[in-house]
């Protein structure tokens, strides 16, 4: 009644026929206000409950099979997996391998083809794994990956990974052991875990070493990264598995310090960057990463600016100090 009452009164006042058409609108919301509420509360329960209804998901044993891993692709390594169930007495071989009575598995897969009788690892070194039996070579790194297309009875490891057949060299890379080709399989040898020779070539893992001298090539290692390396020609620096020429070094001359510098008559240089402004005849390793010269304190090859040589010392590892400041990897640190 109220609202009968205010609307009337609105009429009679009101002309603008904008204001009278709101009047109009509120007085129809405020008549099915409790409709509206309904549909607002209603309509979304029953939309919601028919998009949401879902299938049942199929039961484990319905959506995984089992993988077999084949001689020549990659190990399914899926931990969801069933595993072959393993037929009789399950013997261990090692390094992830074991058989049964009737096949090898390895991390609980069946390696198809595989000979139980014959079956033997080769070698593991770190994470690399090869193995044979009397039909295939099989390379694992970390997991199985497949077999090499090598002769089984002629296959054989050589050293730090490197393995040859009656055919071939094979270096084992990140994935896949790589073929080298063109080496000299007489001559054939293993300096280290990185670099190897024949009469003919110098080798950094599988790659030639263009100009490199074979009679006259000697390592320096530095760490298990880091290698100088020198000819009766050139120098070259080798980080992991890459090797570079360094075109400006004197092999005759060069010598390799600690912690990744070295030196002939031109430069001091660290991990093959020359330090052109480093003064060769005062230049001394102080430990780890710094050395200093007569005017300068190094990190590496940059100069730690405004430091004094003779009282620069390092305190624990990246941290160290002079008489008048410390420092951070190099950098000083404020007061």
């Amino acid at each position: 009644m109220w609202f009968f009452l205010f609307t009337n009164f609105c009429l009679k006042k009101v002309e603008n026929p904008k204001k009278l058409f709101i009047i109009y609108v509120f007085n129809f919301l405020t008549k099915n206000m409790k409709k509206l509420l309904v549909l607002v509360l209603i309509v979304p329960v029953v939309l919601f409950a028919g998009c949401g209804k879902k299938s049942q998901p199929q039961s484990p044993q319905d959506t995984q099979t089992p993988v077999a891993s084949s001689g020549n692709t990659q190990t399914n390594n899926n931990t969801n997996t069933n595993k072959p169930k393993k037929i009789g007495k399950v013997t261990s071989i090692g390094s992830g391998f074991e058989k049964d009575s009737k096949y090898v598995y390895f991390d609980g897969n069946i390696i198809s083809g595989a000979n139980i009788q014959t079956f033997q690892i080769t070698t593991s070194y770190k994470d690399l794994i090869f193995a044979k039996d009397d039909k295939k070579v099989y390379f694992g790194k970390k997991s199985f990956n497949g077999s090499l297309n090598a002769d089984p009875k002629t296959f054989q490891i050589i050293l730090f990974g490197y393995a040859k057949d009656k055919n071939k060299i094979y270096w084992p890379t990140k994935t896949w052991p790589q073929q080298i080709s063109w080496a000299d399989l007489k001559t054939f040898r293993v300096i280290n875990d990185r670099f190897a020779k024949d009469k003919n070539s110098v080798y950094v893992a599988n790659t030639k070493i263009e100009e490199a001298d074979p009679a006259t090539f000697a390592i320096s290692r530095i760490d298990d990264r880091m290698t100088y390396a020198k000819d009766k020609n050139n120098v070259y620096f080798g980080y992991s598995d890459y090797c570079q020429k360094l075109t400006i070094a004197d092999p005759a001359t060069f010598q390799v310090f600690t912690w990744g510098y070295a030196k002939d008559k031109n430069n001091v240089y660290w991990a093959g960057t020359p330090i052109r402004w480093a003064d060769i005849g005062s230049f001394q390793i102080i430990e780890w990463n710094y050395a200093k010269d007569a005017k300068n304190v190094y990190r590496l090859w940059n100069i730690i600016t405004w430091a004094d040589v003779s009282t620069f010392k390092i305190i624990r590892w990246e941290q160290t100090q002079d008489k008048n400041k410390k420092y951070i990897s190099g950098e000083p640190q404020k007061k």
